[in-house]
């Protein structure tokens, strides 16, 4: 079976195994910023007037 991303990141701190933590974490971060990204973007569509200044 393969191992999740979480699997993973656990291995890799019990072994110190510092490059892959460190992948792990750009990785998660840059979903987290999509993610968000993304939900702004949807968010602005179904209300579009939300940003715009009175």
């Amino acid at each position: 079976m393969i191992p999740g991303l979480g699997t993973v990141l656990l291995n890799a701190v019990a072994e110190r195994d510092v490059p892959v933590v460190q992948g792990l974490a750009v990785v998660f971060g840059v979903l987290t910023v999509v993610l968000n990204l993304g939900a702004d973007l949807v968010a602005h569509r179904f209300a579009p007037r939300a940003g715009v200044a009175a």
